[in-house]
């Protein structure tokens, strides 16, 4: 019964992450596409394509339920829209 009680925990830890997960693609999703309207008439039109395409995999990878895959979107797609700043200061 223990054990069992240790394996229903597990499963429910893993699926809090991707919960939590979950809501920061869907935040970061939505602050990006955000930023890229505000500036879109101020940056180049392939960095404009460059951050569309990382918010595209960002929403994507949910799919795949895949925490560490999630994880790695996040972080590419937030290098990826750190370009509005470099051609907006």
């Amino acid at each position: 019964m223990v054990k069992e009680a240790e394996l229903h925990a597990q499963k429910d830890q893993e699926k809090k992450e991707l919960i939590e997960l979950r809501n920061i693609v869907d935040t970061t999703s939505y602050s990006i596409e955000k930023s890229l309207n505000e500036y879109r008439d101020k940056i180049p039109g392939e960095v404009a394509t460059e951050i569309e395409i990382a918010v595209s995999g960002l929403r994507n990878a949910l799919d795949a339920n895949d925490l560490e895959a999630n994880k790695a979107k996040i972080d590419a797609a937030n290098k990826v829209v750190s370009k509005i700043g470099q051609h907006t200061s």
